[in-house]
């Protein structure tokens, strides 16, 4: 009878030392949830989408991309990973119930934790300051309604039925006004405020912030459990 041969590459990655000193390093990465990112950039691609409808007639195949476009994406995924880091530390036993804590007390200390978040929430806002001055009041409001108000023990309007789908509504609509924002301003770091919104983008925003809560909405249903529990 022949013995089954396991494939190389996942033997590879089980028993190769150097399997061993890189993984550790992915776990920082997956504190601050990358999958989440996913919902950030969309957000944000749907504002840099109606600033191009104000601008020109249906625009197709948007290729341009430059440096302050790359510096929003990288910073706002680094405010809003601070902000997955910050649930994860307010949420252990609830995680633990709801089996979602895999990394923190398990493979990562709270301490290391935090330290990460400090970094994050530093670099990130460090980045955001060099695409414009509007787009940095959005990352400040994005971390106050997401982190503070939303995850931190004190206020953990998550667990509110009301203010915690507000929380998330406010987010994506921050996000959204961060991409619009980013086309509008057009390279200017401080212009007119009067030139940047209209009654167009309040009209289109609305629907798209709605539809992100919806989505939000069907992710906390799962967690039901151990969020009424804790």
């Amino acid at each position: 009878m022949k013995q089954e041969r396991k494939p190389m590459i996942k033997i590879f990655f089980r028993n190769h030392v150097i399997h061993k000193k890189i993984v550790p390093y992915f776990d920082y990465l997956f504190l601050f949830r990358p999958t989440l990112f996913f919902a950030v950039w969309v957000m944000i691609c749907i504002g840099m989408y109606l600033a191009h409808l104000e601008i020109e007639n249906y625009p197709q195949w948007i290729l341009s991309v430059n440096l302050k476009t790359i510096l929003l994406f990288l910073s706002l995924s680094l405010i809003s990973g601070s902000a997955f880091i910050t649930n994860q530390l307010n949420d252990l036993e609830s995680d633990k119930e709801n089996n979602k804590l895999f990394l923190l007390n398990n493979f990562l200390d709270k301490a290391i934790a935090i330290r990460i978040y400090n970094f994050s929430l530093v670099l990130g806002f460090l980045l955001l300051s060099f695409t414009n001055i509007y787009n940095l009041i959005v990352g400040f409001l994005l971390f106050i309604i997401w982190d503070v108000l939303y995850n931190k023990n004190k206020t953990k309007w998550r667990k509110h039925p009301f203010l915690g789908p507000l929380c998330n509504l406010i987010a994506g609509i921050l996000l959204i006004v961060s991409g619009w924002l980013i086309i509008i301003c057009n390279n200017s770091y401080f212009p007119p405020i009067t030139s940047i919104f209209s009654v167009y983008f309040i009209i289109r925003i609305l629907p798209y912030g709605i539809c992100y809560l919806s989505v939000v909405l069907l992710t906390d249903i799962p967690d039901e459990k151990g969020d009424n529990k804790f």
